[in-house]
């Protein structure tokens, strides 16, 4: 049987939560407290502020126009840290003006205490605002935060939904990997019979490019394939050049599965082309911040045995035309699973690449899954569970079973001794 996920995303919809997020309001004639008119930030260095008392800061969400549906209360998420102990105050605004002026049809504004953080934390402030259902034609959302001791607050706006923009997808139903035992080679080459019952079939309108996604393990490894093989939506150009200017497939794990990027635990690997040459590379969490990474080797390092990765072109049993195919090889021991576990997964906004199709004259590609997953928010990452070994020459009893059943067990197997028992002394 074929299992095969596809995702629909509502994208007009009310946010269950509000993040931080760079303001596209620039030119906004009213200010009445400090705009802030953010630059984007990097992957790398997530941008931040640092309040002062007394002073507001504020972002606008794009105009919006549709019907936010209601009532439905909205939580803050705040990534910040803080020298001392404070309290904030966030207050949201609905259907401000565009220019940013006017009075709000609807204000709601609640103090939260924080407690000192030497590291980024993550606070989640619960019912910031229950907004009833609201229609808009072009009117903003503004969020407001102020606090009584300075705070850092981080907001990545490259990984962040809008504010009050769309609904972040809940986490998808668990992928059941496959029991394999004939792996696959690791080469590049789809041959037929190799890879088997594909567990997502990302298509359109959600992602661009329509891959196939196989997984499978064996008590060692993890096995990947992701095949580009739709005619009209696949990849079929080979472009070779180094990650981002070339083609690459990403997987992230949350190793401990905890909802939390932990420093040195949770992995990302890259299966690109590196130096002009392909090969997969293997990084770790450098620090609690989300999406924070140090390169840990390259599997041509041979640091990680058996850790291998292969980029092809070439048909395969989903399309007989050249295209884009990616196979990985992955020590369970690397991503913290066994047979029968279960490890968080995504390919997550700004490494959003399951695959990445680099195209020179055209806009890249590239496919985030679980559709609209993003580094700072792992809850709504997927989960992969990894098979066990098939029973072999029996029935295999689950371990609850088994319990139940244990007295019923042990009276047969008493019942059977007393009828060998008494054929022996017939017999004698």
């Amino acid at each position: 049987m074929i299992l095969i996920v596809s995702f629909q995303i509502p994208v007009a919809l009310a946010s269950p939560d509000v993040y931080l997020k760079d303001s596209p309001a620039s030119g906004v004639a009213v200010n009445p407290g400090k705009l802030m008119d953010f630059t984007a930030p990097t992957k790398t260095d997530p941008a931040y502020l640092t309040t002062s008392s007394g002073i507001e800061y504020y972002w606008y969400s794009p105009p919006y126009v549709g019907t936010i549906p209601g009532p439905k209360a909205h939580s803050f998420h705040l990534y910040y840290t803080a020298d001392a102990p404070t309290t904030i105050t966030v207050t949201v605004y609905v259907a401000v003006q565009p220019d940013g002026s006017g009075t709000p049809s609807l204000v709601s504004s609640k103090s939260y205490p924080l407690e000192a953080a030497s590291t980024v934390t993550h606070v989640i402030i619960p019912d910031v605002i229950i907004i009833p259902e609201t229609k808009l034609n072009g009117e903003r959302i503004k969020l407001s935060l102020s606090s009584e001791n300075p705070i850092t607050a981080y907001y990545d706006s490259t990984a962040t939904p809008s504010i009050l923009n769309v609904v972040p997808p809940p986490p998808p139903p668990p992928l059941n990997s496959g029991w394999t035992s004939k792996p696959p080679t690791i080469d590049g080459a789809f041959s037929a019979g190799e890879w088997t019952n594909p567990q997502l079939e990302l298509t359109l309108p959600d992602f661009p490019i329509h891959a196939l996604v196989y997984i499978m393990n064996d008590a060692s490894y993890l096995y990947v394939c992701v095949d580009a093989a739709d005619a009209a939506y696949g990849d079929y150009t080979e472009d070779t050049g180094d990650a981002p200017s070339g083609d690459y497939c990403v997987l992230a794990f949350d190793v401990g599965n905890d909802g939390a990027w932990t420093q040195d635990v949770d992995t990302v690997f890259v299966l690109g082309f590196f130096s002009g040459i392909q090969d997969l590379e293997h990084s770790l969490a450098s620090s609690s911040t989300p999406g924070s990474l140090y390169r840990d080797c390259l599997a041509s390092d041979g640091l990680h045995s058996g850790l291998a990765g292969a980029i092809g072109f070439a048909p395969s049993p989903n399309s007989p035309l050249d295209h884009r195919i990616y196979e990985f090889r992955i020590p369970l021991n690397m991503i913290g699973a066994s047979p029968g576990s279960t490890v968080g997964f995504s390919s997550p906004e700004g490494w959003d690449s399951l695959p990445y199709d680099y195209d020179e004259e055209n806009d890249p590609r590239h496919n985030i899954w679980p559709a609209w997953a993003v580094w700072t928010y792992l809850d709504n990452w997927g989960d992969i569970v990894l098979a066990s070994p098939r029973a072999v020459g029996g029935i295999l009893i689950p371990v609850v079973k088994a319990e139940i059943l244990a007295p019923w067990i042990e009276l047969a197997l008493a019942a059977v001794a007393v009828a060998i028992f008494a054929v022996k002394r017939r017999r004698s």
